[in-house]
């Protein structure tokens, strides 16, 4: 973990380094698993998935993520099988680690230079990257294959294993991102707006206001006093942010809101506000996101408890689309 700098009276970026995890519990007597890494910041709707490694007990990923870490927020990284995931909630689980604030705080207050790798690490100057599913290594230095990294020598591989990263490793797909970006957008016309600006432009709020959100829905075939609706916007607020993005994506497409707010929602043929929409269904189904037209259809529900329920499996637990 490493420390990027930080906004003025706001959260800490910080960059996270998921490496790898050994000796996996293996719960299934006849296959191993695909594991993947799951990365997110309690509380602030950041939450950021690995590659899935096909089966393995000792996955290697070294992927890196920046987070955006308030005073008091904490990171929890867990590990799961995607062969089970889509079975049931919480099917998959291989295990998990929580760094607390206070342990946040810790490190991003120390650097390089205060701990000691001896024992620790167990690197070469030699590293791998992924290149469209194939891995391939790099020598950070001549024969660096062969050479380890130390305690003394750490300092000279962070420095050489930065500037590859982020210079040359990418060069050749950032200047192609860069042409196609261009060929959408000229450049003249981003000149206006520093990275914060132009982030916000391109993919809009990252907090959802459920206040909002209220404000700016319609309701189809049932009104704000009926059952499905006030049961809906519970569920909703009981939610953490990553489950209202979760629900935001299933309905409309994306996880997250355009900088004008819920109102300025886009569907397929321009502005469409989030539509709740009662059907007369049974309720043994699943509710149904038509992401075309930002509406989701509820069946007439008995119950909170079966409302939360159906809503929760359709979130987390489905995945593809029909047409009609």
């Amino acid at each position: 973990m490493s420390n990027q700098g930080a906004r003025r009276n706001g959260p800490v970026k910080l960059r996270l380094t998921v490496l790898c995890a050994k000796n996996l519990a293996k719960k299934d007597f006849f296959r191993l698993p695909d594991p993947f890494a799951k990365v997110v910041v309690d509380g602030s709707g950041q939450c950021h998935s690995t590659d899935t490694v096909r089966n393995t007990l000792d996955p290697k990923w070294n992927q890196h993520y920046d987070l955006y870490i308030g005073k008091a927020d904490s990171i929890t990284i867990s590990v799961w099988n995607h062969k089970k995931i889509h079975k049931k909630q919480g099917a998959g689980f291989l295990g998990c680690v929580r760094l607390l604030s206070n342990t946040i705080n810790r490190l991003k207050d120390t650097g390089c230079k205060d701990n000691d790798i001896t024992g620790v690490l167990d690197h070469t100057f030699c590293v791998e990257h992924n290149a469209y599913g194939e891995i391939i290594p790099h020598e950070l230095k001549p024969n660096g294959k062969t050479i380890p990294v130390t305690e003394d020598t750490k300092k000279e591989y962070v420095r050489l294993y930065v500037n590859w990263r982020f210079l040359h490793g990418i060069e050749a797909q950032f200047l192609a991102l860069q042409k196609g970006f261009n060929e959408v957008i000229p450049q003249h016309l981003l000149k206006a707006f520093d990275e914060k600006e132009l982030e916000l432009i391109v993919c809009g709020l990252g907090k959802i206001d459920i206040a909002d959100w209220k404000s700016n829905t319609r309701l189809k075939h049932c009104t704000p006093d009926s059952n499905i609706v006030k049961w809906f916007w519970k569920a909703v607020e009981s939610f953490d942010e990553e489950r209202r993005a979760r629900l935001l994506q299933f309905v409309t497409g994306s996880s997250r809101v355009p900088l004008q707010g819920f109102k300025a929602l886009q569907g397929a043929a321009g502005p469409r506000l989030f539509t709740i929409h009662q059907i007369d269904a049974n309720t043994n189904n699943l509710p149904k996101a038509h992401t075309c037209f930002n509406r989701i259809d509820i069946p007439p529900y008995e119950s909170y408890d079966k409302l939360y329920d159906k809503l929760l499996t359709a979130i987390e637990e489905t995945c593809g689309f029909a047409v009609e």
